[in-house]
């Protein structure tokens, strides 16, 4: 018996069959790997914050401190360099103070650092998995000052932004910023050399030691603007966008950020300048409430 073959019009009815199977199975892949995202950024975010309170309870409810954003001090104690043992473990001993003397701790590292992931050269990817290049900033005004937990945010730490999502490296300008938690040569607001021509900074914003934007206060009931107006964060910027000073979402949700109550908020693209930088004020004496996604 002559067996028959499969048709052309068959054929291409499975082909249709796979076609729209695709369709349906793609963007739903896409959908998890992104939730997948969100969800380990949000882990470590929330890590940040704890380790900011397990900080803050073993030194008598002090803070890393840095007494004058404009310049380095004598005991200045960098944010994010400090916490590592609290994430890495007590057994955790830096080598030196050189950059290349940090590990990378995998909470400081975004899976969706599109400087990294998109345009960072091999050589530059290869530190990055190895050093301390740093996804997350801190803001430095909560550190300026008596450098005390109680008092780190007058405001309220619900109601104050105590690190975020940031681009690792950025090419603005044809400046090359590294975000890094270890240790860095001095700064000084008087060395324009420093802030102008590119290189590590410490992983924090609103510093106006890097001439970064910062939340200025005004008015009676109180209202928090921007030093450069009609600024918020930037949503999803290339890596030539990204600008050092700023915090950068990844995703479409939205800026992934906690709060100095440890909290983990995701903030609208659509937050108005007024409620995102009266969120980062943290003694502006407004009370802000953030649009969440």
């Amino acid at each position: 018996m002559k067996r028959r073959g499969v048709t052309l019009v068959e054929l291409l009815v499975v082909v249709a069959l796979i076609a729209v199977l695709l369709a349906l199975i793609i963007p739903a892949v896409q959908h998890a790997r992104l939730l997948g995202m969100k969800l380990q950024i949000q882990a470590n975010l929330r890590s940040v914050g704890q380790a900011m309170m397990q900080y803050a309870s073993a030194h008598q409810g002090v803070l890393p401190r840095l007494a004058d954003p404009k310049r380095s001090s004598p005991g200045d104690k960098l944010p994010l360099n400090e916490y590592v043992k609290y994430l890495q473990g007590e057994s955790y001993r830096p080598a030196g103070y050189s950059v290349v003397s940090y590990d990378s701790v995998p909470c400081y590292r975004s899976p969706s650092d599109l400087s990294i992931l998109e345009i960072a050269p091999p050589d530059l990817r290869i530190k990055y998995e190895k050093y301390g290049f740093s996804s997350i900033s801190t803001n430095t005004l909560v550190h300026v000052g008596s450098g005390r937990m109680s008092s780190a945010a007058p405001d309220g730490a619900s109601h104050t932004i105590y690190a975020g999502e940031h681009n690792s490296i950025t090419f603005l300008e044809e400046e090359s910023w590294n975000l890094y938690f270890g240790p860095l040569p001095d700064w000084d607001i008087n060395n324009p050399s420093v802030y102008l021509s590119g290189g590590n900074r410490y992983s924090g914003f609103a510093n106006a030691g890097f001439h970064d934007p910062l939340p200025v206060t005004s008015g009676n009931p109180p209202t928090t603007l921007c030093s450069s107006p009609g600024i918020t964060f930037q949503h999803r910027p290339s890596a030539y966008e990204a600008k050092p000073g700023l915090l950068q979402s990844t995703l479409h949700y939205g800026l992934l950020v906690c709060m100095v109550d440890g909290s983990v908020r995701c903030i609208s693209p659509s937050v108005s300048e007024t409620v995102y930088w009266g969120a980062i004020s943290p003694n502006g004496g407004e009370m802000t409430h953030l649009l969440e996604d």
